[in-house]
């Protein structure tokens, strides 16, 4: 977590996800909501996160959290 503007009003929440031991707990989730809670009783108006596993649409759809940018990440033999 951290804040991205000098006005302390946005903050971000880095990628979260559990062992697939533990998948289909809603852990992730409700980490992520913490975290959100947690940016917002802080002050912050905004709040981001980033990944770039595909997939995690839903669990941070659950969450409240709506895409804005997609990544894309290639590799090629040379």
């Amino acid at each position: 977590m951290g804040t991205e503007d000098a006005k302390g009003r946005v903050g971000s929440l880095g990628c979260t996800a559990v062992s697939s031991v533990f998948r289909g707990k809603h852990i992730a989730v409700n980490l992520v909501i913490i975290g959100t809670r947690y940016l917002k009783d802080s002050g912050m108006q905004e709040a981001y996160l980033g990944y770039i596993y595909s997939g995690l649409e839903h669990l941070y759809g659950y969450a409240g959290y709506k895409i804005c940018v997609c990544y894309m990440m290639a590799v090629k033999k040379l």
